[in-house]
């Protein structure tokens, strides 16, 4: 496992949070053209959960892309320590994950991963009823797992 001192939850990370580790599951993993910096360029984006259940997402630039893409698999267990707290303008959020930050790997962070025996917590679904589904209530572009009884 990590060797970080400072283990926080997704719950608690805000604009003032540095130097902390946080275990997480990664729910999804996109690869997306960026924009910025990374204009058209290829980079990914993280939505995780922590063992509470709580999300938050995480954007991988396209220059540290080759340095984490066979490191993390989507489902996998990972302690991520070193990234950097940015905030998540309320455009670019989904109806899930209203977290007001995002996290942002730097070329100092490290992703370690830990064996399904040290996870604790839940799996990381976001259910939606059928119903919504179909009746296209859903942003474009939002992510939701449907499990059809």
């Amino acid at each position: 496992m990590a060797t970080s001192k400072y283990i926080i939850q997704v719950s608690e990370i805000d604009g003032r949070k540095v130097n902390f580790t946080i275990k997480i599951k990664a729910v999804r993993l996109l690869q997306k053209l960026g924009y910025g910096y990374d204009e058209g360029k290829p980079t990914l984006e993280l939505i995780v959960s922590d063992e509470e259940g709580a999300k938050i997402v995480i954007n991988i630039r396209n220059f540290l892309k080759a340095k984490f893409d066979n490191l993390i698999r989507e489902w996998g267990l990972f302690c991520i320590s070193n990234a950097t707290v940015v905030d998540s303008p309320l455009q670019f959020r989904t109806k899930h994950i209203q977290h007001e930050y995002k996290l942002m790997f730097t070329k100092k962070t490290t992703v370690v991963p830990f064996p399904p025996t040290e996870w604790r917590g839940t799996n990381g679904f976001s259910f939606i009823h059928f119903d919504v589904l179909r009746s296209r209530g859903l942003k474009v572009g939002v992510s939701a797992d449907v499990l059809r009884c």
